[in-house]
């Protein structure tokens, strides 16, 4: 499993994910071992042509390809440049089906138009419509996450809750929780009972109205 979050504030939108993907193993007689098998696994991108970023928990692999190479093609092969993000958030979706990739989640991100805010949950059955607007028309600034949940869940929603106010937090700020947020899980599932199934790295990607760029990103020796 993974943990993915995603805060969306006036200034702009932050992506973060964990690095750890795991492995069940079937080793007979009803017997099944969970283990890791690397701390160096991709789950926050961005596709360069549209500004648009993606994080993704679930299943790590598409058809025995990483979720990289999956996005890695999709923008090749589907994207121009010239799609809305409701047309990629869809074209999403619909290959995740044809993939038959039922156990991939995606979080999509980015700006309608170059000014509205667009943020997504998509999976081989559908594009969720995260941050509607409130019936004022007024953005609606928050926070959401997917994954290994509990320990966020317990911070952010079980009483006594806490309040944060996101219609006023700085991008900085936004960073600082995201990232948070993150630790906060894999560190929680490093000391709770069982198999830590969070861990590694944090990722950190920040859109904009005017761009969108990794603060916090794996890379491979000197390949930048």
């Amino acid at each position: 499993m993974s943990i993915i979050s995603c805060v969306y504030v006036p200034e702009g939108i932050v992506l973060t994910g964990d690095s750890r993907i795991t492995h069940t193993a079937d080793r007979g007689n009803g017997i099944k071992e969970v283990y890791s098998l690397s701390d160096n696994n991709q789950k926050v991108f961005l596709l360069s042509k549209k500004r648009v970023g993606i994080a993704t928990c679930g299943s790590a692999f598409i058809n025995n390809s990483s979720i990289a190479d999956f996005l890695r093609k999709f923008e090749i092969e589907q994207l121009t440049g010239s799609e809305s993000i409701e047309e990629i958030a869809n074209r999403l979706m619909n290959s995740l089906k044809e993939n038959n990739a039922d156990g991939v989640i995606l979080f999509l991100v980015g700006y309608k138009n170059n000014d509205t805010q667009y943020f997504a949950e998509i999976t081989s059955a559908t594009v969720i419509h995260k941050n509607i607007p409130h019936e004022n028309g007024n953005p609606n600034y928050g926070i959401s996450w997917k994954g290994e949940t509990l320990a966020i869940s317990k911070l952010l929603v079980l009483d006594p809750q806490t309040y944060i106010w996101f219609d006023v937090m700085p991008l900085k700020d936004a960073v600082d929780l995201a990232e948070f947020l993150i630790d906060l899980t894999i560190k929680y599932e490093r000391f709770k009972d069982g198999v830590a199934t969070c861990g590694g790295p944090i990722d950190i990607l920040v859109v904009t109205k005017d761009y969108g760029k990794f603060l916090k990103h794996k890379v491979l020796g000197s390949v930048i």
